[in-house]
């Protein structure tokens, strides 16, 4: 059964037997008294229309009571429903001697003139003895939440109360939980005139519609659409507000279509069917808010809740680079500072300059043996720093030969709007997240781009990986998931987010028109607020982000980073390794001979 208006009380159906020339009692003037002090406390109530069904009844004692109680806190007269405007949003209604299937008419006009949400008391007085259940259900389902019945009934016989017009009066309040009318013998200045029932809803099962929209709500349905899993902070913001107001949520059902795309997005016609169709009294998504959809008044909208971004996503392009002589650029200078050393030896006056031919040189840098040995220790020196020059260099220079690409290609990242002109890229976004004047974007002080409306957003993807002529404006905390995931998912950068957002909105829950959840709700999104608690959510979606693009970036991102870092150190250290060995091994021998050489002298003499 569907529920109602949020402020609405109905004193529903006053049973009176009107005598000509009936005076009330002092009982029923009691009544009076508390709901003209009930009247009182009604904020904005600047109008009281009276609804009679006969010219008899609008001049009864009964009516001119309800005039001398409420006349002084307001406005009174006797109206028909079409003069009633929509804009009187604190009218206090009163309805004397109509019939069951006549309310029943008057509560569908009402509704149909557009109440706004904080709609008018309504008092209803009502001819007959049998209390109407069926009707009190109808008018809850009908947007009146609070149901309360004024029960007067003659005592004694017909001339006794005209004479004494005694009463006694009986109060009834319905239960829409329970479904039952319970009832107070008792009509006083204690009087409840509209006990609320919507602060603890006792546990109801109530209609919620929840869609998987990571990372703020991730939904796991099994194949008949019904929940099986829920996690995300708008599932933990929906589970804060039905502990609130004590309510059971009850998750529609959403059959979602099998595929490989996780991504697949609803449309917000989709998004808002079960909502339009009244199967949900309002969507747990916290997400920015259809401008269009406001504008039209089509539903009601919580407190603000969260705050995001809209951010472009726009293609990595790419350039042919011809990079061969970036690579040879260090062996030059290596050979360049090597015939520095070599033409310097030649003004060194204790330098054997065979030790130091062009050849010899060279080979000593390529860590090549060479058969002359300089003997004293300046040159030996010389030699040293020569060796641990070629050493360092040496390894460079094989890894700047092995990163040569011939065909490579490098990429260009767009960060401003101006880029997007230059490069002849369009705008895609959602029309129903755009105000009219956001429909094009300036990006210079005489110059704008216009805003296209997509297919849909995988749709706008795709158009960018494939054509790489658009780019798709999307919640940022979604963009970055999706960019990421085709990261890790191709091994390579097709797309990116750019670094500034170029819209911001609110984010808020959409509900039914006049739905009377909304107050209660929205006093608990002011908790969320003031306590912080959302904030924290809001930073466990954005830590959750986080993880994801640690996670999907470090195979791609890091791997080519550490790919560029270790190869360079792995031949540097292979020709540290080769050189030093050669070295050692050309000390050996230095000494080895120098051995031969003392033994052969010994011989000799």
């Amino acid at each position: 059964m569907k529920l109602s208006a949020p402020i609405v009380c109905l004193l529903l159906k006053c049973l009176i037997s009107l005598a000509e020339g009936a005076k009330s009692s002092h009982s029923v003037k009691d009544c009076l008294a508390s709901l003209k002090e009930y009247s009182s406390s009604v904020g904005n109530f600047y109008q009281a229309i009276i609804f009679v069904e006969n010219t008899d009844v609008a001049g009864s004692d009964i009516v001119d009571q309800l005039f001398l109680a409420l006349n002084d806190l307001a406005h009174v007269n006797l109206a028909n429903v079409s003069d009633v405007q929509a804009e009187h949003a604190s009218i206090l209604f009163i309805f004397i001697t109509v019939d069951s299937i006549r309310l029943r008419a008057i509560f569908d006009r009402l509704l149909d003139r557009k109440w706004p949400r904080h709609l008018p008391k309504f008092f209803l007085v009502f001819r007959g003895s049998k209390i109407d259940l069926e009707l009190l259900r109808y008018a809850w389902s009908r947007n009146f939440a609070d149901v309360t019945i004024l029960q007067l009934i003659e005592s004694g016989t017909l001339d006794s109360v005209r004479k004494s017009s005694t009463w006694r009066v009986i109060v009834h309040n319905y239960d829409p939980f329970e479904d039952v009318i319970n009832s107070s013998r008792n009509c006083d200045s204690n009087t409840l005139w509209h006990p609320n029932k919507l602060d603890d809803l006792r546990g109801h099962s109530l209609k919620v519609d929840l869609s998987d929209d990571p990372p703020f709500a991730y939904v796991t349905r099994n194949a008949t659409g019904h929940v099986l899993a829920m996690d995300g902070s708008a599932a933990k913001i929906l589970d804060f507000i039905a502990q609130g107001i004590n309510f059971t949520p009850d998750i529609v059902p959403r059959v979602v279509e099998m595929n490989n795309d996780v991504w697949t997005e609803a449309s917000y016609e989709d998004y808002f069917s079960e909502l339009r169709k009244g199967r949900a009294e309002f969507i747990a998504n916290d997400r920015t808010h259809p401008i269009d959809g406001l504008e039209r008044g089509e539903f009601d909208y919580s407190h603000q809740i969260g705050f995001d971004k809209h951010c472009l996503v726009v293609p990595v392009l790419e350039s042919p680079r011809y990079d061969v002589l970036r690579h040879l650029l260090h062996p030059f200078l290596s050979v360049l500072v090597l015939a520095m050393f070599k033409i310097g030896t030649a003004y060194l006056p204790n330098f054997d300059q065979r030790n130091w031919r062009w050849l010899v040189t060279l080979q000593i840098f390529l860590g090549i043996s060479v058969h002359k040995n300089p003997h004293n220790s300046s040159e030996r020196i010389f030699m040293m720093c020569i060796i641990i020059f070629s050493i360092y260099n040496l390894g460079y220079i094989f890894s700047e030969i092995q990163n040569i690409k011939l065909g490579s290609r490098q990429q260009i990242d767009i960060d401003v709007l101006s880029d997007l002109v230059k490069f002849n890229i369009s705008i895609q976004a959602n029309y129903d997240e755009l105000a009219p004047d956001e429909r094009s974007i300036e990006y210079n002080i005489t110059s704008k781009i216009p805003v296209q409306n997509w297919i849909s957003r995988n749709h706008c993807i795709y158009i960018l990986l494939k054509y790489k002529n658009v780019s798709c404006l999307m919640s940022r905390l979604f963009a970055k998931m999706r960019v990421l995931h085709h990261m890790k998912q191709l091994n390579q950068r097709k797309m990116k987010m750019m670094r500034n957002c170029i819209t911001s909105r609110t984010t808020r829950f959409p509900f039914q028109n006049d739905s009377p959840y909304l107050t209660g709700v929205n006093k608990l999104i002011r908790l969320l607020q003031l306590s912080g608690i959302r904030n924290n959510l809001f930073k466990i979606d954005v830590m959750t982000v986080k993880i994801m693009e640690k996670s999907e970036k470090e195979p791609i991102i890091d791997s080519y980073v550490q790919f560029n870092i270790v190869v360079p150190i792995y031949i540097g250290l292979g020709g540290l390794t080769l050189a030093a060995t050669v070295f050692t091994f050309e000390i050996i021998l230095g000494l080895r001979e120098k051995n031969n050489l003392t033994v052969k002298l010994i011989n000799r003499s």
